[in-house]
Order: structure tokens, then C-alpha cells, then sequence
């Protein structure tokens, strides 16, 4: 992730400049906030193949109605399942 600082600005009215240094820090430390921000907002979505139950209803049920009885899971998901089912 490239994060773009500014190279010159104002402050009160003075021109201001950062240093290499400043820069390099402020760039490592807002990728690393960023990354783990990422990292905590992103879900983990995997499939639902090993759970018995569901892919009983999965081969029985249409798409449409599958996603609406099982309603916490997400499309993606089922999707992911589908795939892994076909390549197995």
C-alpha cells in the first residue's frame, strides 16, 4: 500500500518540509496501522464443505433457498463451497 505525503506544506503560514527520516517513519507506521486495520475489518470467509448438515441441504435446496434459511451465511461462502464441491 502506497500512502502519498505531501512533500512541502504550510504550517501557520510558514513552509514547512519533512525529512527523509520523518517521512520513512510517518509512511512505516500508517502502512502498519493500515495493514492491521485491514487485517481486523477483513472477514474470513471459508467454506462450509465439512459440516454434514448443511451440505445435506445444500444438495437438496435451491441457491436462493439455501441463503435464506441459513441467513448468517454469506453468498461467498456458498459459493466457496460450490467451487471446492466441483473440484473435489
Amino acid at each position: 500500500m502506497d500512502i502519498l505525503i505531501k512533500e512541502n506544506r504550510t504550517l501557520h503560514g510558514k513552509k514547512v518540509s519533512m525529512t527523509k527520516e520523518q517521512k520513512t517513519r510517518l509512511h512505516n507506521y500508517l502502512h502498519k496501522y493500515f495493514s492491521d486495520f485491514w487485517q481486523d475489518v477483513t472477514p474470513n470467509y471459508k467454506s462450509f464443505i465439512d459440516d454434514k448438515e448443511k451440505m445435506i441441504d445444500f444438495y437438496i435446496l435451491s441457491k436462493q433457498e439455501f441463503l435464506q434459511s441459513y441467513s448468517y451465511l454469506t453468498e461467498l461462502e456458498y459459493d466457496l463451497t460450490a467451487k471446492e464441491q466441483t473440484n473435489d
